[in-house]
């Protein structure tokens, strides 16, 4: 349902109400749906933030797009700061209270995505072969990895609630939240496989061997 559009201006572009579009994300869901998801969810939390960006300031932003470029080494980065600075430009402009710091977001960012890397695992196949040491060390970086997922799923949850702030302060409340869309179910599915697809291969490896 489209939104109504109002006189309020932020940064230049007019701002609708979200009273019809429901913007409020629960910080639980996303953490749960990211965590079963495998991480999936975290990019289609970006394509969906950028949707309700763009819904609430009719601003030109092109959110698949957006979502795909995280995808992208070193330039998905940069991708995501413009987005919480997008964010934090409309809570200043409206002057709701944030703690949206940047720079510590970028080096969040940049943390999970080191740590979150597939390259260590490539190198392991490619070099080391099929050992139990291989084996072993994949673990270790499958762990690893892990935590790198849910240091990135911490971030996007902290800020989740400062955009929660925002649609709170300018709706009067948090009763629109926004409905579980079918690509959070599909990705969450998805997830369910990874983890029983990474589970059944060190199950199956360690009681063969």
């Amino acid at each position: 349902m489209a939104a109504r559009q109002s006189d309020d201006t932020v940064g230049g572009m007019a701002v609708r109400t979200a009273n019809t579009y429901g913007y409020h994300l629960s910080t639980p869901r996303i953490f749960a749906l990211s965590v079963v998801s495998f991480g999936l969810y975290l990019f289609y939390w970006v394509y969906r933030t950028w949707d309700q960006y763009r819904e609430h300031t009719g601003a030109n932003v092109y959110p698949v797009w957006h979502a795909l470029a995280m995808l992208v080494p070193i330039y998905g980065w940069f991708r995501f700061y413009a987005h919480c600075k997008a964010y934090r430009d409309l809570m200043e402009e409206r002057g709701v209270p944030h703690d949206l710091n940047l720079t510590r977001i970028m080096v969040l960012l940049i943390v999970s995505a080191a740590l979150w890397s597939p390259i260590p695992t490539v190198w392991l196949n490619f070099y080391l072969g099929d050992s139990d040491i291989r084996v072993l060390i994949e673990l270790i970086f499958d762990v690893v990895s892990l935590v790198g997922m849910l240091v990135a799923t911490v971030m996007v949850c902290r800020l989740q609630a400062n955009f929660n702030r925002y649609w709170a302060a300018i709706d009067g409340g948090l009763g629109n939240r926004a409905r579980l869309g079918r690509g959070a179910m599909v990705l969450a599915a998805l997830g369910v496989i990874l983890w029983f697809t990474i589970a059944g291969y060190y199950v199956q490896y360690y009681l063969t061997n």
